[in-house]
C-alpha cells in the first residue's frame, strides 16, 4: 500500500512540476504586457528617447504634424512640447494579438501657446511691413524670432493644461507589442497641437 502511495505521490509531484513549467513558459512567452509597453512608450516620448520608441513604432509618426515640415517639427520645439507630458493608465485589455490601453494624457494646452505665439509673430510682421528694406528681417532672423516667441509662450502657459482620454491600440508582432500612433494619440501627446494645425490648414484653404 505504501509503495502505491509513494508512486501516486511521485506521479502527482511530476504532474505538478510539468504544469508549473508550462505555466512559467506561458508567462515568459511575452517579454512584457501591453500596459507595460504603453508605459515604456509614454516615458520615452517625454524624453524623446528615439531608440526606445523605435522598438514600438515609427519615430516619424510621432514628430510629424503635417506635410509642410514647418518649424514646429524641429527637435527643440518637440522637446519643449513633450517635456511637460503626464499620463495615467485607466484600463488595459489584451485579446489574442491585440490590446487597448485607455490612458488619460495631460500636456500644456498648445492652442493657447500657438495663439500667443502667432499674436506676437503677427505683431512683429506688421511692424516690419512699415520698415525699410534694409531694416527688415531676413528669413533666418524671422525664424529665430518665432522660436523665441514660441519658447516664451510655452513658459507663460505651463500651468494651462489639457487632458485627453485616448484608447491606445497595440498589436503583437513576433511576440512584441507595436503602438498604433493614430491622430487621436498624436494630438493628445501634443496637447491638441494637431487640432490647431488642422484648423490653420482649413483657414488657409479658404483664402487660397
Amino acid at each position: 500500500v505504501s509503495d502505491k502511495g509513494d508512486n501516486i505521490m511521485k506521479k502527482t509531484c511530476i504532474l505538478l512540476l510539468v504544469l508549473m513549467l508550462l505555466l512559467l513558459g506561458v508567462a515568459c512567452s511575452k517579454e512584457e504586457t501591453a500596459e507595460q509597453a504603453t508605459i515604456n512608450v509614454l516615458n520615452a516620448v517625454k524624453t524623446l528617447d528615439e531608440d526606445t520608441l523605435s522598438k514600438y513604432m515609427n519615430y516619424n509618426d510621432l514628430v510629424e504634424t503635417n506635410e509642410d515640415g514647418n518649424d514646429l517639427e524641429s527637435e527643440e520645439h518637440v522637446k519643449k512640447i513633450f517635456e511637460n507630458l503626464e499620463y495615467k493608465i485607466v484600463s488595459s485589455e489584451e485579446k489574442e494579438n491585440e490590446a487597448i490601453v485607455k490612458v488619460d494624457i495631460t500636456n500644456i494646452d498648445m492652442e493657447k501657446v500657438m495663439a500667443e505665439t502667432m499674436k506676437s509673430a503677427l505683431s512683429e510682421a506688421f511692424s516690419q511691413a512699415f520698415s525699410s528694406m534694409d531694416e527688415q528681417q531676413s528669413e533666418e532672423e524671422y525664424d529665430d524670432m518665432f522660436n523665441e516667441y514660441f519658447n516664451r509662450a510655452i513658459v507663460n502657459n505651463k500651468d494651462s493644461k489639457v487632458i485627453n482620454t485616448v484608447d491606445i491600440k497595440l498589436t503583437e508582432v513576433d511576440g512584441k507589442w507595436k503602438i498604433d500612433m493614430d491622430d487621436d494619440l498624436q494630438n493628445a501627446l501634443m496637447g491638441n497641437l494637431l487640432s490647431v494645425v488642422k484648423q490653420f490648414e482649413e483657414v488657409k484653404e479658404v483664402f487660397e
